[in-house]
């Protein structure tokens, strides 16, 4: 926000010219010079608002936002603790720092003493999304709309707000409106784009990445969401070379190399490059040795996609130039796929001992190690505070379940209710067609072409099958949007047989209607299976059966079905599920997304074909 400094305090003339000259030298870009000059005039008339108040600003544009914090701003609030100019530029300084709360009360006070001030609104609504605040933040670049309506940030700040909170229609029109306040911002088409691609609207999608290529230049971002686009689209020659132009033009642009790995990683080696997914990953990592992300990341993919041993070898390259939180901690989990637990111990604790923040994704990774090494308490109590920090966080209560298992208490049950929160429960018939049975086979034709890999993504529970790129409902198939309304109405209905628990992770958030968080197709072939795992990002998770193998009708045989309640093998814990149920075709499965779920293999010459999609409060 640009600063204006209303008269207040007595100033000698002498000290009028330095203060002027510390105006100009900012607008110059010398900020030592504005500091000292707007210091020395402060120092010397304690009560002159405009020298506190320039001193800060200087400061602040000096990139020193904690001590115009501490000192000069907080004297400028003080001496006008009404002054819109303060209020506003204190509050940036302290969103820099991190000091949110803090800042959105000055702004929150700025917008109460002028309430016709566009930018106050609109940096209110910055905050309150970096606050993760969606519904405040809504309203906020909703004011500054009614102030500024051709104001594309704002627009820009809207559409970011509601889609956070899964208003994915109206977010596309406030994209749509941002678009047209600002037509050559390369940026909201891509955000358009991002958009459009993620609602599978993936025709759409393209003609926006096309038009940000066509007004401004061909950045990483760009070719990454138009590579991603185009798999979707299932065009996957096309994803891959524009993923390989992507690589060629910005070799050290990590998501650039995570995503031409990924693609040929599932989409077969007669695309790759010298026979490895990763082979090209690796020449960008050896020709720009000190770039650290690069390495960092390249590391992340190798263990990933099973080469603990390189990984290990990447990591401790990195941490011979310097450790980091973030750093320990991949040496740590890598040590522990690899089986060296009792290395990986150490690093973990000096990590909880020693980092301020726990971060959820820490936490569980830890509790992970406290699993396998049989400190099954410790793994409770760490599961709890990780739990406390994130309620919505899925893996969190996996793990607390789990630990609470292992110790005999009685709240497992509690947590997972294997009986009641668990269901198979069949869906009617849409509309138009005669019975389930023409259902699924119309069902089938849609999505048999949607399956082009030749094998499982990166990092995926999936293990000899397929499964379908980008979000699969709001594609254009009527059966596919058929089904999405036919799996959001069956869940709803059993959602509304369950009695609301505020206390519990999955009855507390007995939100209707349900609306689709991310859906796919999976395709497993003989042998074919779901190793154990649970849905980080869901409320409810669900399975719905299209095609069923005949190997699953034996009587006796477990084959196929999807199990609960047992724990990831890697965690070595030996114990039993605590459910299987044989599904039917047409059939959906529900359940807690925090809850453990595999399946078991079976051994057929037909495939087994699902639909998998999670779901949140709407």
């Amino acid at each position: 926000m640009s600063a204006t400094y209303p008269p207040h305090g007595r100033l000698s003339p002498l000290q009028l010219d330095k203060l002027a000259a510390a105006q100009r030298s900012l607008r110059d870009g010398d900020f030592t010079e504005a500091i000292r000059s707007a210091e020395a005039v402060a120092t010397q008339a304690p009560l002159a608002l405009d020298a506190w108040h320039l001193w800060a600003v200087a400061l602040a544009q000096a990139g020193r936002h904690e001590e115009a914090c501490h000192g000069p701003f907080r004297q400028a609030l003080e001496l006008a603790p009404d002054n819109v100019y303060v209020l506003a530029n204190f509050a940036t300084a302290l969103r820099h720092i991190g000091r949110l709360d803090e800042a959105v009360g000055l702004w929150r006070r700025a917008g109460a003493i002028n309430p016709a001030f566009g930018q106050i609104w609109l940096d209110l609504g910055m905050t309150e999304l970096d606050r993760s605040r969606f519904h405040e933040a809504g309203e906020a670049f909703q004011q500054a709309i009614k102030i500024m309506p051709d104001q594309s940030q704002a627009w820009h700040g809207l559409a970011s707000a509601l889609d956070r909170q899964g208003h994915a229609t109206q977010a596309e029109e406030a994209l749509r409106k941002a678009v047209a306040c600002e037509q050559s911002q390369p940026v909201a088409w891509i955000h358009l784009g991002n958009l459009l691609r993620r609602r599978a609207h993936l025709e759409e999608a393209l003609k926006c990445y096309a038009r940000a290529r066509s007004i401004g230049d061909e950045t990483p971002e760009l070719l990454d969401a138009q590579a991603g686009a185009l798999l979707d689209a299932g065009r996957i020659e096309d994803a891959i070379a524009t993923a390989r132009r992507l690589t060629a033009l910005f070799p050290r642009f990590a998501p650039g190399q995570q995503t031409l790995a990924s693609m040929l990683w599932e989409y077969g080696s007669v695309q790759t490059h010298g026979g490895d997914p990763l082979a090209c990953f690796a020449d960008a990592v050896r020709s720009h040795p000190d770039d650290a992300r690069l390495r960092f990341t390249y590391a992340g993919m190798l263990k990933q996609t099973g080469r603990g041993e390189a990984a290990l070898e990447q990591a401790t390259r990195l941490r011979a130039n310097g450790d980091h939180p973030r750093l320990v901690q991949l040496v740590a989990d890598t040590l522990e796929t690899l089986g060296r637990s009792q290395e990986a111990a150490p690093l973990y604790r000096s990590l909880y001992r020693d980092v301020r923040t726990h971060e959820p994704a820490f936490l569980n990774a830890y509790v992970r190690h406290l699993l396998k090494a049989g400190e099954w308490a410790l793994a409770a109590t760490v599961a709890q505070e990780s739990c406390a920090k994130d309620p919505r966080d899925q893996e969190a209560w996996a793990y607390l379940g789990t630990a609470w298992r292992l110790l005999g208490d009685p709240r497992e049950f509690w947590l997972c209710d294997y009986e009641r929160h668990v269901a198979l429960v069949d869906i009617e018939p849409p509309g138009g067609y005669r019975d389930i049975p023409q259902f699924l086979e119309a069902l089938e034709k849609a999505l048999t072409p949607l399956h082009r890999a030749s094998r499982e993504p990166v990092q995926q529970s999936l293990r000899g099958g397929t499964q379908t790129a980008g979000n699969l409902f709001g594609r254009p198939e009527p059966a596919i949007t058929d089904v999405e309304s036919a799996i959001c109405h069956t869940t709803e209905r059993w959602l509304g047989s369950l009695r609301i628990d505020p206390a519990h992770p999955f009855l507390g958030r007995g939100h209707l209607p349900v609306r689709v968080k991310g859906a796919w197709s999976v395709k497993l072939f003989s042998t074919g299976h779901h190793v154990n795992h649970i849905h980080q990002h869901g409320w409810i998770s669900s399975a719905f059966y299209v095609r069923l193998p005949p190997a699953m009708d034996r009587a006796g045989s477990d084959a196929g079905s999807i199990q609960f309640g047992q724990p990831p093998k890697e965690l070595g814990l030996d114990l039993p599920p605590r459910r299987t149920i044989r599904p039917r075709e047409g059939s959906l499965a529900v359940f807690p997304s925090f809850m453990w779920h595999g399946t078991v293999p079976f051994h057929d010459d037909h495939y087994r074909l699902s639909i998998a999609c999670d779901m949140v409060g709407a």
